[in-house]
């Protein structure tokens, strides 16, 4: 048995000499997010199965559209706060974490007043699913996402077991009830009602429990702040032009075309966003390297994430009509879509993100986003309305090509001045 175990640790530093990366990090940290995205995965296929065979295409497409409007709302708040807590935790100052808890809970009025106005909006026009809906949708989300400040916090002290184990239980808990309610009713109140009021107490409790099973220490980097607020500005208009497609499809389109471009896009989603995992890993690491050895090490594994994630967007290409026949067949209509959708699994700038993160590189970062946004915006709005789903599809390709090549640019060109120091 030693024998075998020494094998294996003498495979590992090998591994690491050739790709120059700690390969013990990685399967140490990487397993445990690594199990929390395949079971986070597998309840989201489930609840989607739900949805497809339970709840007409009209029906989810007015969830859909209520849970965009959800996002946008909780955009209006100090979101980039969540890049500061795991950035200073990673760098022991632990102190962070709950005054940004603070701060994010006092800067929330934004989304509760205007959620509450649209709500207003469609009581007045005799829309009560909406009203009601959106009522309940502002009222729930400033806890719902301060109480969440836990799990970038936990990923900054590098405990990525716990993160997992607590990532699993606020998935699990909330979906499984939507599931229970969508068994029993179709009523999009309840639907709405019964996930982000389960949503917000469970993501509660684990608040309560990971400030109790791992207390922060009291030291405090003053410096982060305006990098949190500067991201916060940035998160608010890429969440309300990133939203666009939801809003347009709805409005112009109907319920129906939103439900199939939100499955068209589901899994491809899905699947991309299961890279995160490698930001949770990255930035502890990043954070202990000077600016010119972690240019290149971005650029490195930059292209080595291009051809794996492109290798797997192949594989999805394949599968996609097998498996929207055997999970979605109410859904075939946007088979075609989603193996379009697919060539954006591969566009992902995640490693030169956690580098403007680390090097708090908050004018870097605006030209990023602007150049993101702007894309997006002056794509979609035309290319939806002209064309529909087939539009907003195109339009996210055309952004994410542009937006990877504009990061890429900017990390190799990047030059630390004392602001960002």
């Amino acid at each position: 048995m030693e024998r075998v175990t020494s094998g294996i640790k003498s495979s590992i530093k090998k591994s690491e000499k050739l790709f120059k990366t700690d390969i013990t990090y990685l399967l140490k940290g990487g397993s445990w997010l690594s199990f929390e995205k395949v079971v986070i995965l597998l309840i989201s296929f489930g609840t989607s199965i739900a949805f497809a065979n339970l709840l007409s295409k009209e029906l989810f497409g007015n969830y859909k559209y209520l849970m965009s409007l959800a996002s946008i709302l909780g955009a209006l708040s100090l979101t980039g706060l969540s890049s500061v807590v795991v950035r200073a935790a990673a760098k022991g100052y632990e102190g962070v974490f709950l005054k940004a808890v603070k701060l994010y809970l006092k800067w929330s009025w934004p989304s509760v007043v205007f959620g509450l106005i649209a709500a207003a909006y469609y009581l007045f026009n005799e829309n009560m699913t909406l009203g009601i809906s959106l009522i309940v949708i502002a009222l729930t989300n400033p806890i719902l996402h301060a109480m969440a400040f836990y799990r970038p916090y936990l990923n900054g002290k590098k405990l990525f077991n716990a993160t997992s184990t607590f990532g699993i239980i606020n998935s699990a808990v909330p979906h499984a009830i939507l599931v229970g309610v969508l068994f029993v009713t179709d009523s999009i109140i309840l639907i709405v009602g019964s996930y982000l009021i389960s949503n917000t107490l469970v993501t509660y409790l684990l608040f309560r429990l990971a400030v109790k099973r791992y207390p922060p220490n009291h030291e405090v980097d003053g410096n982060t702040w305006m990098m949190g607020k500067h991201i916060s500005v940035m998160n608010t208009v890429a969440m309300i032009v990133s939203k666009l497609d939801a809003l347009l499809l709805f409005q112009f389109f109907g319920g129906t075309q939103l439900a199939i471009y939100t499955f068209a896009v589901a899994m491809p989603d899905s699947i991309r966003g299961s890279f995160k995992m490698l930001t949770a890993l990255a930035v502890p690491k990043f954070a202990k390297r000077n600016v010119d050895s972690l240019k290149q090490i971005v650029l490195k594994r930059t292209k080595q994430f291009f051809v794996i994630a492109g290798i797997i967007a192949g594989l999805y290409v394949l599968a996609a009509p097998y498996i929207f026949q055997l999970l979605f067949p109410a859904y075939m209509d946007a088979v075609f879509y989603s193996q379009l959708y697919a060539i954006t699994i591969a566009l992902n700038s995640l490693f030169a993100s956690s580098f403007l993160d680390v090097q708090v590189a908050i004018r870097e970062r605006y030209i990023s986003h602007a150049v993101a946004n702007g894309t997006l915006l002056v794509t979609m709005v035309p290319l939806t309305l002209l064309f529909g789903v087939m539009g907003a599809i195109v339009a996210r390709i055309i952004t994410r090509v542009i937006s990877i090549a504009v990061s890429i640019y900017i990390v190799w060109s990047f030059k630390p001045n004392e602001i960002d120091k």
